[in-house]
C-alpha cells in the first residue's frame, strides 16, 4: 500500500470520528452535490464544517486545581498570526482585552509595517514626529544593529 493511499484513510477516517463526535455521522451524506441539504457534501467540506464547528466552541474537558491556577474558565488562546511570522509594525503597545485584563499577547502593534519601514503608517508619522528614523535599516542602525 501507498504511502499516499495511508494517508489518505487515516485522514478519512480522523474525518468520520469528528462527525461522530459531533453526532453527525450518520446524518452526512457524501455527495458532489449537496444541493441545500444539511450535513452533506464532499470529504472538504466535511471538514470544513468540523473546523467551523470547533472553533466556535471550548472544549470540555474536567477542571483541576493546577488548570484552574493558570486560569482555566477566565484564559481563551486566540492563535494562529503569530506563529505564521507575517512582518509586524515593531512599536511596543500595550494589550488589552475589554474584560479579560492583561493578555499574555506578543506587547506589539499587530499592524503590518509600511514596505521598508519598521513600523505600520501612523506609527511611522509618530516615529518621525519624534525624531526618529522609519525606515526599517536606519531605524535599526539607530537602535545599534548592523
Amino acid at each position: 500500500m501507498s504511502a499516499k493511499a495511508v494517508a489518505q484513510s487515516y485522514w478519512t477516517k480522523e474525518l468520520e470520528e469528528e462527525l461522530e463526535e459531533l453526532g453527525i455521522r450518520e446524518k452526512w451524506l457524501f455527495t458532489t452535490n449537496a444541493a441545500d441539504r444539511p450535513f452533506s457534501g464532499s470529504e472538504e467540506e466535511a471538514m470544513e464544517f468540523v473546523e467551523k464547528n470547533r472553533s466556535e466552541k471550548l472544549y470540555d474537558h474536567d477542571c483541576y486545581n493546577q488548570c484552574k491556577q493558570k486560569g482555566c474558565g477566565k484564559l481563551y488562546v486566540a492563535d494562529g498570526n503569530w506563529k505564521l511570522c507575517y512582518p509586524h509594525c515593531m512599536w511596543k503597545v500595550p494589550v488589552t482585552v475589554p474584560g479579560f485584563g492583561d493578555v499574555n499577547y506578543p506587547t506589539i502593534c499587530p499592524s503590518s509595517p509600511e514596505h521598508g519601514h519598521a513600523f505600520c503608517k501612523s506609527h511611522c508619522m509618530m516615529a518621525k514626529a519624534a525624531g526618529y528614523p522609519s525606515e526599517l535599516r536606519l531605524f535599526l542602525e539607530a537602535e545599534g544593529c548592523r
